[in-house]
């Protein structure tokens, strides 16, 4: 089920908004900016959210950006969740986002236990 006009957007902001808030440069910002148009495009079943997702993934290892991976595997997950409707795809994106987040520490684990 794809979600509400006005849920989508709280759920955008909720799932991928705290980037711009954790980090300022312009890795971050690239990533903000991917991940978002992935979100649009998943919410519309289009398969270049997964194009964008993965340049996300590809450039937040490039640049041992670990926040950037985790919101790339969330939004490859979601792609997975939503479009395909492969939850196991989904899932092992999810894991693999909650496995970085603990490796690093980083405080956008609680989003991944609401993803």
């Amino acid at each position: 089920m794809i979600p509400s006009k006005d849920c989508t957007t709280l759920l955008l902001f909720l799932v991928l908004g705290t980037i711009g808030f954790a980090q300022n440069s312009p890795v971050a910002d690239e990533i903000q900016e991917l991940t978002d148009r992935a979100w649009e495009y998943t919410l519309d079943g289009r398969d270049s959210a997964l194009v964008l997702s993965e340049r996300a993934l590809d450039i937040s290892k490039k640049n041992d950006f670990p926040l950037g991976e985790v919101l790339a595997r969330e939004s490859i997950g979601l792609f997975h969740e939503i479009v395909t409707g492969d939850i196991e795809a989904a899932s092992e994106q999810y894991f693999s986002a909650i496995e970085l987040c603990e490796k690093h520490e980083l405080s956008y684990l609680a989003s991944m236990y609401h993803t």
